[in-house]
């Protein structure tokens, strides 16, 4: 994966987890429960599938969920 590293076992402060994100789309189907897609231009993982328990900086809180 260009541009980002996983570290999150390594990290002080975890970054926030992908579940509460604005710009976390949860997928349908089999893995609905536990994976979604980002669709954050400004993150790494911007059009990548993330666990819902996976993060990163650039992470927006939502309410909704």
């Amino acid at each position: 994966m260009s541009g980002y590293q996983y570290d999150d076992a390594q990290r002080e402060e975890p970054h926030p987890q992908c579940w509460n994100c604005i710009y976390y789309v949860e997928l349908t189907g089999k893995f609905a429960s536990d994976w979604g897609v980002c669709t954050n231009a400004l993150s790494a993982m911007d059009r990548r599938a993330m666990f819902e328990r996976d993060g990163c900086e650039h992470h927006v809180e939502t309410a909704d969920r």
